[in-house]
């Protein structure tokens, strides 16, 4: 049994609050470092954290997806 859809909305919406956060942090990093040559790198990996929790949410998405798509299999195949 995976999430139900009340709680996968509830995941959803916390990695959402992650995403942003994330990105806020990385513009303050960002802002705060003095311009030498190492600027940006901080910027680059929360970029691609966000990338990662993007990944989280589709693959979150598709496992509810799936989910429904046999319970609706059931349903037809029990008649119900």
């Amino acid at each position: 049994m995976g999430l139900t859809p009340e709680r996968y909305a509830e995941v959803d919406a916390e990695l959402q609050k992650i995403s942003k956060y994330l990105l806020a942090l990385a513009v303050e990093i960002e802002m705060a470092e003095p311009l030498t040559g190492k600027r940006g790198h901080n910027y680059r990996i929360a970029v691609n954290t966000l990338g990662q929790v993007a990944v989280l949410q589709r693959t979150l998405q598709t496992a509810l997806d799936h989910q429904r798509m046999g319970e609706a299999f059931r349903r037809r195949r029990h008649g119900g």
